[in-house]
């Protein structure tokens, strides 16, 4: 699989920093981050929709399982072949079963053509994404932010991103005018730093106070 790396000299940071010191922080922590380039839109979504409700841990081992099941390569003609029970014999619960085997059949069916998505607006590909039985909106962001590269997805249905939003302003609680706010703030590149607070989260940055790693930061512009 090939890589993407947003850089901390990528214009768009550039941007960000300039809105909002406190990402300003995230990035100088973090430098260059780099994830997976999902080409394939098929088995992003149905790895997704393997990986709802469990962690992310238990989700790769389970794709790993789907994708032996299929001879090492997840694509339709092949998920198509399977019986609800074989899905099920490597751990898919019955109702990722039928999402995965409704999703397939739409896409076989065209009733969803993916590269279709491309050359559309954000809403436009989320509406067409959550028409589909399984497909919820955050699974529909995380396309849109992985596979299709979107500048300003912003996906405050995570909770876990919402924790990330917690951690970096101090806060006990986020009110929905608050994320609001804060995608206002971000907007037009509310991907970039959506990525670095997925980055921050699962490279143990939230596991300390922000306002340890702002402190350090003000130390260091001062030469102390």
């Amino acid at each position: 699989m090939n890589r993407f790396v947003i850089s901390v000299d990528d214009s768009r940071v550039a941007r960000l920093r300039k809105k909002d010191a406190r990402l300003g922080v995230v990035f100088d922590l973090l430098g260059d981050i780099e994830f997976d380039d999902y080409s394939d839109g098929y088995s992003f979504i149905v790895c997704e929709i393997v990986g709802q409700m469990i962690s992310w841990r238990v989700a790769e081992i389970l794709c790993d399982r789907l994708k032996a099941l299929c001879g090492g390569e997840i694509c339709p003609r092949t998920i198509s072949r399977f019986p609800t029970a074989e899905l099920r014999s490597i751990g898919l619960s019955r109702p990722k079963c039928e999402y995965i085997q409704g999703f397939t059949e739409a896409i076989l069916n065209e009733e969803l053509v993916l590269e279709d998505l491309e050359n559309v607006s954000d809403d436009e590909a989320m509406k067409r994404l959550t028409a589909i039985r399984g497909i919820g909106t955050w699974t529909a962001k995380m396309y849109l932010l992985c596979v299709l590269r979107r500048d300003d997805v912003f996906p405050q249905e995570d909770k876990q991103f919402v924790a990330a939003c917690k951690w970096l302003y101090n806060k006990d609680e986020t009110t929905r005018d608050d994320l609001k706010k804060l995608r206002e703030r971000w907007s037009p590149y509310s991907s970039v730093a959506t990525l670095y607070l997925y980055r921050a989260v699962s490279s143990g940055l939230t596991s300390n106070p922000f306002s340890e790693y702002a402190k350090s930061a003000k130390r260091r512009e001062r030469g102390d």
